[in-house]
C-alpha cells in the first residue's frame, strides 16, 4: 500500500475552501451522522473521535472496512504528515481538526458507487475506533403506477407509485413521491396525497371527465436525487350509461293510438352488452319493457305518466330518461241537475253540467240540445237557464262538451215540466143532473190535463175517492151539488155537478115552539119542515076553523107566529104541502093556550023568545082552557036569586076544540013560571 504524503502550513480543514460542492460541517459532541453523497459528485464524510486524547505526536489511520485510505502524524514543532493511499491519489483529501475532534475524508471529484461502505478512524496510541458510513446516492428505479381495479366514475380510487431505492448501501430513508396530471402539479381539489412519502394519490368521486387525463409520479430519496418520471398512466373511468329521448316531453298522443317511445345510449364506458329496462315511475317495481324502444298499444288514459328508460352497463344502471306521456281524450261530462229534473210550469229551470274528465282541459266548449231537435243548439255554455217554462219544453236535454281531441258523449237531463189542473172536465159533460127519484143514471168521469198525474176526490153529498161518480138508482139523499176535486202537487181545481131529485112532498117536521102549552099572551110558533123536489108550496091551517094561518113557496120550511097568544090562537093545526109530483098533509098539531072563560062571541046576554008548552033549547059557548064545569041557573027576575034547576030540564056539554066548549040545555016543555032568565055560569 502506497501513500502520497503532502504537507501544509494552514489548518487542515482549510482545505476544504476549494472545494464549492462538498459539504463540510462540524458534529456536535457525541454525534455520529452518516454521509450521503450523490454518485458523481463531490463529497466529505466525517467521523467524530470525541473520546480521543490526541498527543502531538500522533499517528490517525483513516480506513474504509479494512483498507487503509488515510494516515495522518503530528509531528511536535512540524507540520502535520498527510499519507494517502495511492489508489485514491487525486480523488480525495483527508485531515483531522484536533480541536474539534473530528476526522474528514473528502472526495475531491466525484463519488462513485464503489465508494459506499463504513469508514473507520483509527488512533494508534487508542483502543477505540471510531465509524462511520458512507451512503452513495443513486437515482431510485423508475416509478410504476398500480391501479387496483377499475376506475370507476363517482367512486373514490387509489393510484399508487412504486419505486426502489438504488442507493449502496441501502439507506432505510423515506421516499418521497411528487405527481402530475397532464405534466402539470395537480391543483384539483378532489386529488389529495396519503401514504408514505405521499405515495398514494387518491382520486375523490372519479368523474367521466378525468378519462383521458395522464398520471406520471416521480420518486426521491430523502437526501438523495429524484427518479426519473414514470410512464404515463392515462385514465380509463368507467361509468354507467348515459341516456336520452329522442321522444318529445310530454308526449301528447290521443287516446286508443299507439305510442312509441324512444331511449339512446349518449354515452357509456363500456358500451357493450346494454340492458334495456321500461317503467312506469308509478309502479317502479313492474318492468314494461326491455329494449331501447316502447310501444303501446291502444293506449288508455290510465297510462298517463311518467315512463322511464334505464340503460345498464358492467358499471351499473343509468339515471333515468324521463317521458311524461299525455293522453289526451275528448270531454266526460256530468250533470249536476238530477234527472228527472221536475220544475213547475212557468218557472225558471236551471240545467248544469260539469266536465268530469277530460285532456286537455281547456277550450272545452258546450252545446245543448234538445233530443227531439237535434239541429237547433239552445245554448253555448255549461248552464242552460230556460225562463218561464212551459209543458210543451218538458224532454229529455243533451248538454256535450267539446276540446282539441273531440266531442263528449251527451249527458241527459229529462226535464218535467209539473203543473198543475187548469179545468176539470165531466165525461158526459153535464153539470146537471134532473130526474126522478129512483131512476138510474150512467156514472159521471171526472178527469183533468195535470202532472204529475192527479187524484180526484168528490165531494158534497157523499165522498169518492176516485175520478168516477156512480150514483146509479136516484134516491132523494143523493140530491145535492157533488164537487170534484183535481189534485196534485201543483194545485188544485175543482168542478161541480147539481143533482136534482124529483119526488113528491113528505113532512119531515111539524112542530110548536116549547111544549105546546102557551100563556096567554106569550108568543108561540109552528113550523113545518117538508122534504120535496121541486120544493113544494106550503100552508099552515087551523083545523078548527079552517083558517090558513100561514102559506107560501116553493118552500122546505114555513113557520107561523104568534107573538101574543090567544084563547081563540088554541087548535087543532095541520101542515099541507104540495108540488108538482104529489101532496101531503101532516099530523095535527094542537096548540094548548091557557086562558080564562069567556063567552066565544063575546057577548054575555042572548034573548031568545019562546012560547008556552014549547020545549026549551038554548046554549052558550065558552073559550077557556082548560075546559071549564059549567052550570045552570034560573031566576025569575034580575033581582032574585039564581036557582038549581029541577031534573026536568037536561044538560048538555060538547067540547068543540081544544079551546071551546058548548053547553046545551033543554026542556020538553016550558011553562009560564019557567020563563025568565038562565044564567050559565063556570068554575075554572
Amino acid at each position: 500500500m502506497k501513500f502520497h504524503a503532502t504537507k501544509t502550513k494552514d489548518k487542515l480543514f482549510i482545505i476544504f475552501k476549494y472545494f464549492t460542492s462538498i459539504v463540510c460541517y462540524y458534529l456536535t459532541e457525541g454525534q455520529q451522522l452518516p454521509a450521503y453523497i450523490t454518485e458523481n459528485s463531490p463529497g466529505c464524510i466525517n467521523t467524530s473521535v470525541t473520546s480521543w486524547n490526541i498527543p502531538e505526536d500522533f499517528v490517525v489511520h483513516l480506513k474504509k472496512e479494512t483498507i487503509v485510505i488515510c494516515t495522518l502524524a503530528g509531528i511536535p514543532g512540524g507540520d502535520p504528515f498527510i499519507g494517502i493511499n495511492l489508489d485514491y491519489r487525486d480523488r480525495i483529501s483527508c485531515g483531522i481538526d484536533v480541536n474539534q475532534k473530528q476526522t474528514f475524508i473528502c472526495f475531491i471529484n466525484a463519488v462513485n458507487i464503489s465508494d459506499a461502505g463504513v469508514y473507520s478512524a483509527e488512533l494508534t496510541v487508542s483502543s477505540t475506533v471510531f465509524n462511520n458510513t458512507l451512503y452513495v446516492m443513486r437515482p431510485p428505479t423508475k416509478p410504476v403506477i398500480s391501479l387496483q381495479g377499475d376506475l370507476i366514475n363517482q367512486r373514490s380510487h387509489n393510484l399508487t407509485c412504486s419505486a426502489v431505492s438504488t442507493s449502496v448501501p441501502v439507506t432505510g430513508l423515506l421516499m418521497t413521491y411528487s405527481w402530475t396530471d397532464d405534466g402539470a402539479a395537480i391543483t384539483d381539489p378532489r386529488f389529495t396525497l396519503s401514504g408514505q412519502g405521499n405515495n398514494v394519490l387518491m382520486i375523490n368521486r372519479v368523474r367521466k371527465e378525468d378519462k383521458g387525463k395522464t398520471i406520471q409520479c416521480r420518486a426521491t430519496e430523502d437526501k438523495g436525487i429524484s427518479s426519473v418520471t414514470s410512464d404515463q398512466t392515462i385514465l380509463d373511468v368507467l361509468y354507467t350509461p348515459e341516456v336520452s329521448t329522442s321522444t318529445p316531453s310530454p308526449y301528447k298522443v290521443v287516446e286508443g293510438q299507439t305510442a312509441t317511445l324512444a331511449c339512446s345510449v349518449t354515452a357509456a364506458n363500456p358500451n357493450t352488452d346494454i340492458r334495456w329496462s321500461w317503467i312506469k315511475t308509478d309502479s317502479p317495481s313492474s318492468v314494461l319493457h326491455t329494449g331501447p324502444n316502447y310501444t303501446i298499444s291502444n293506449i288508455q288514459r290510465n297510462q298517463s305518466g311518467n315512463y322511464n328508460c334505464r340503460a345498464t352497463n358492467s358499471i351499473g344502471m343509468s339515471i333515468p330518461a324521463t317521458i311524461h306521456v299525455d293522453v289526451q281524450y275528448k270531454p266526460e261530462v256530468s250533470t249536476l241537475t238530477s234527472s228527472p229534473y221536475r220544475v213547475v210550469e212557468g218557472q225558471t229551470a236551471t240545467l248544469t253540467c260539469s266536465v268530469t274528465a277530460a285532456n286537455p282541459n281547456t277550450d272545452i266548449r258546450w252545446s245543448w240540445i234538445k233530443t227531439d231537435s237535434p239541429s237547433s243548439v239552445l245554448n253555448t255554455g255549461p248552464n242552460y237557464t230556460i225562463s218561464n217554462i212551459q209543458r210543451n219544453q218538458s224532454g229529455n236535454y243533451n248538454c256535450r262538451a267539446t276540446n282539441s281531441i273531440g266531442m263528449s258523449s251527451p249527458a241527459t237531463i229529462q226535464v218535467d215540466v209539473q203543473y198543475g189542473p187548469a179545468s176539470v172536465i165531466f165525461s158526459p159533460d153535464i153539470i146537471i143532473i134532473n130526474k126522478t127519484e129512483n131512476q138510474t143514471v150512467t156514472p159521471v168521469y171526472c178527469s183533468a190535463v195535470c202532472n204529475p198525474n192527479c187524484t180526484y176526490l168528490w165531494t158534497g153529498v157523499t165522498t169518492v175517492k176516485s175520478g168516477v161518480l156512480d150514483v146509479k138508482v136516484l134516491k132523494r139523499t143523493m140530491r145535492g151539488d157533488y164537487t170534484c176535486t183535481a189534485s196534485n202537487t201543483i194545485r188544485s181545481t175543482s168542478r161541480t155537478i147539481s143533482v136534482y131529485i124529483n119526488y113528491p112532498p113528505t113532512t119531515e117536521v111539524f112542530q110548536a115552539s116549547g111544549n105546546k102549552i102557551y100563556e096567554e099572551s106569550s108568543p108561540f110558533n109552528i113550523t113545518c119542515e117538508v122534504d120535496s123536489y121541486p120544493f113544494s108550496d106550503i100552508n099552515i091551517l087551523n083545523i078548527d076553523t079552517g083558517e090558513v094561518k100561514a102559506s107560501g113557496g116553493p118552500l122546505e120550511s114555513l113557520t107561523y107566529s104568534e107573538s101574543s097568544a090567544k084563547c081563540y090562537h088554541a087548535a087543532s093545526y095541520t101542515c099541507n104541502s104540495k108540488n108538482s109530483y104529489g101532496s101531503t098533509s101532516s099530523a095535527v098539531q094542537r096548540i094548548f093556550i091557557f086562558c080564562r072563560p069567556r063567552p066565544f062571541d063575546g057577548q054575555s046576554n042572548i034573548n031568545t023568545g019562546i012560547k008556552t008548552n014549547e020545549g026549551l033549547n038554548i046554549s052558550a059557548t065558552f073559550i077557556a082552557y082548560p075546559p071549564p064545569v059549567l052550570s045552570w041557573k034560573f031566576r025569575k027576575s034580575l033581582t032574585d036569586v039564581n036557582k038549581t034547576l029541577s031534573s026536568e030540564f037536561q044538560i048538555s056539554s060538547v067540547t068543540l076544540n081544544v079551546s071551546t066548549v058548548q053547553t046545551v040545555l033543554t026542556k020538553e016543555t016550558l011553562n009560564q013560571e019557567e020563563f025568565g032568565y038562565y044564567t050559565c055560569s063556570h068554575s075554572d
